[in-house]
């Protein structure tokens, strides 16, 4: 399935850019929206 591609890909990048990739600060799922890439 197309979206669970997409979360996978999101779950590798979070583990490479975040401290806590359970607890993201830097790329946040905004629900119903998408997401939010910060710094």
């Amino acid at each position: 399935d197309d979206t669970r591609t997409l979360d996978v890909h999101i779950c590798w990048v979070r583990k490479k850019i975040e401290e806590d990739p359970h607890r993201p600060q830097k790329l946040c799922t905004i629900r119903g929206v998408g997401y939010r890439f910060g710094m």
